[in-house]
């Protein structure tokens, strides 16, 4: 038995270093349009045939020697849950919880449903993963480094704001909410958080729309594939 694979000399964890010490700046947005169709397309074809990669990330995602992004490493990946199944907001209550794995995700770029000992066999924890990538590449660095749990948890809420029952129903009901105190923090512009991004509207509604902390408001992959950033 033979397997042929693309030859994929690097990585976008590559690109982002190499970018940083060889340029001091990120790439340009119309290199990341190219990247982001394929990123997407990618999400959409295991999504569409029910299949969450759970492990979205800089270093998952491969650069072919033709420029085309491959992602890899399958290790977490498992069916998902119903979209149905997450727009009941009973996804977070802890009694579900036993029946799905928790955790999951490189911790920079898991989702706070995740964070906050929700379940990860949903659509929408790849989306949030993909959004925190677009985010470091339009910024050329992580912007939200947690060190632990709480302290990416932290990070979260500082830039998105505290979550509570009417912008994230249920969200008092994840297992591990309520544990620690956050304190009242208000929602920061994007144009704030990422300042780069400012110069297209349309890029600030896509991240907006990926990084949404109720999850069932989230893109799903095939809209994020259809928005009009993309195809400015």
């Amino acid at each position: 038995l033979s397997l042929v694979f693309p030859y994929c000399p690097m990585d976008l964890n590559e690109v982002l270093t190499i970018r940083k010490r060889n340029f001091q700046q990120p790439l340009a947005f119309r290199f990341l349009k190219t990247i982001f169709r394929d990123v997407f397309d990618a999400i959409a074809h295991c999504h569409d045939n029910g299949i969450l990669h759970r492990d979205i990330k800089p270093g998952n995602l491969l650069v072919s020697s033709k420029g085309r992004i491959i992602l890899c490493d399958f290790g977490l990946a498992k069916p998902f849950l119903s979209f149905e199944k997450e727009k009941n907001e009973q996804i977070v209550a802890s009694d579900n919880i036993n029946v799905v794995e928790k955790g999951l995700c490189t911790l920079y770029y898991r989702p706070p449903e995740v964070l906050l000992g929700g379940p990860s066999a949903f659509p929408s924890v790849d989306m949030w993963s993909a959004g925190i990538v677009l985010m470091e590449l339009i910024a050329g660095r992580s912007l939200w480094p947690g060190r632990n749990v709480i302290d990416q948890l932290s990070l979260v809420f500082d830039a998105l704001g505290t979550p509570n029952e009417t912008t994230w129903p249920s969200v008092r009901r994840l297992p591990d909410w309520g544990k620690l105190n956050f304190g009242t923090k208000s929602t920061k512009l994007w144009e704030n958080i990422l300042p780069r991004a400012a110069e297209s509207s349309m890029l600030i509604d896509l991240v907006s729309k990926l990084l949404k902390l109720n999850p069932i408001k989230r893109l799903t992959a095939r809209q994020a594939l259809d928005h009009s950033w993309l195809k400015e």
